[in-house]
């Protein structure tokens, strides 16, 4: 089964107001959509968000480079075009992360038609193991109209959603402090309940003693995990020590572009669950090799965001943690484009039954905010 064509739309979908956390700043939701299609007659469709790279450059990547060295291959060849990819793309002096993300569209695509090839749902292909899916949804932003009831309210909010638990926003670089992310956090914790799952998000921005600090004024809040709490040019060790030297369970992965830099986080003890996003570090095909070291290593494996197919990942590997949404008013083509997205309920997310990521896109959506 030959694939014929790979074909990339970059779409940029303006967001309400800007949006920031530690060290992001977001006023639109990139993604792109990629086609792969057979000689049969099979297409392949999956969108990836895209986030701190240009839609555009990632979709240029595939049809310059990608498509003149995969059309023609056996679609079911994964680990063949997976590194033919790598070699076709690979520039030392360009963002690496404009290749990995190419990269990441293609394979989602070819997983998708092979899937509709054999007639079933990613999650059954590679493995089967949990579905429905515990679900968290992405919030507690600090914002300078927000008051600490506010928090309250919002894990109040995200709970009527449908979803499980929240991944909480920590370690601004705004000026707060790891005492008042504690404070913010206790607040939530005793809004939401014992049960509700709380995830303290740092995205990289403290250091190990601001972690350390931190981890000990909410030892009775029963966090999840402590998701990125160090700075990225050391945190492999220095997120081994917090680990150490408080016992709550860190999270780390989610910014890397291969599956070695998750290895060594795991080798040097530095994580009990990671997070690497799949469109980020290359792909479907790399995250589950990372899936593979983290259960050899009892590590919990999770997708960063876009649970669309991130959902997938996670339903078929046995060491699964909670699968993530954005709030709709943040994701866009999650809400808006993908029709038959599934709907959080009950604390869970049931995944489509159709075959590959099962996705139903709205493509007027896509031809609105399409970019080049």
């Amino acid at each position: 089964m030959q694939i014929s064509s790979i074909e990339a739309v970059a779409v940029t979908c303006p967001l309400g107001r800007q949006y920031r956390s530690n060290q992001m700043r977001r006023r639109a939701r990139d993604i792109v959509v990629t086609k792969v299609r057979t000689e049969d007659g099979v297409e392949g469709v999956c969108f990836n968000a895209v986030s701190g790279t240009s839609p555009k450059d990632v979709a240029d990547v595939i049809h310059n480079e990608l498509a003149p060295r995969l059309v023609g291959r056996d679609l079911f060849d994964i680990e063949r075009n997976v590194e033919l990819g790598y070699r076709a793309t690979y520039r030392y002096q360009r963002d690496l992360r404009i290749s990995a993300r190419a990269r990441a569209c293609v394979d989602s695509a070819q997983w998708d038609a092979i899937g509709k090839a054999v007639g079933q749902p990613l999650h059954r292909l590679w493995g089967g193991h949990s579905d429905p899916l515990q679900v968290i949804v992405w919030g507690g932003l600090v914002e300078e109209d927000r008051s600490l009831s506010d928090y309250g309210r919002e894990m109040e909010r995200i709970r009527e959603s449908g979803a499980m638990g929240c991944k909480f926003k920590v370690g601004y670089l705004s000026g707060m402090s790891p005492a008042e992310d504690a404070e913010r956090i206790k607040v939530a914790r005793k809004a939401a309940g014992p049960d509700f799952l709380i995830i303290a998000d740092a995205n990289q921005g403290w250091s190990a003693a601001e972690a350390i600090d931190f981890a000990r004024r909410v030892e009775d809040v029963d966090l999840l995990w402590i998701e990125e709490p160090c700075r990225w040019a050391n945190d492999v060790r220095e997120m081994a020590r917090v680990r150490a030297v408080t016992g709550v369970p860190v999270a780390g992965g989610q910014v890397e572009v291969s599956a070695e830099r998750c290895r060594d986080m795991m080798v040097e003890g530095a994580i009990d669950v990671c997070n690497f996003d799949a469109t980020w570090g290359g792909g479907p095909t790399v995250w589950r090799r990372v899936a593979g070291m983290a259960a050899a290593f009892g590590v919990k494996m999770t997708q960063h965001q876009e649970a669309q197919y991130g959902g997938h990942l996670v339903a078929s590997v046995s060491n699964a943690g909670p699968v993530e949404l954005y709030p709709p008013d943040l994701d866009p083509p999650y809400f808006e484009m993908f029709l038959n997205r599934p709907q959080a309920k009950d604390g869970y997310l049931t995944l489509p039954e159709g075959a590959g990521w099962g996705m139903e896109l709205d493509w007027s959506f896509i031809e609105r905010y399409r970019v080049g």
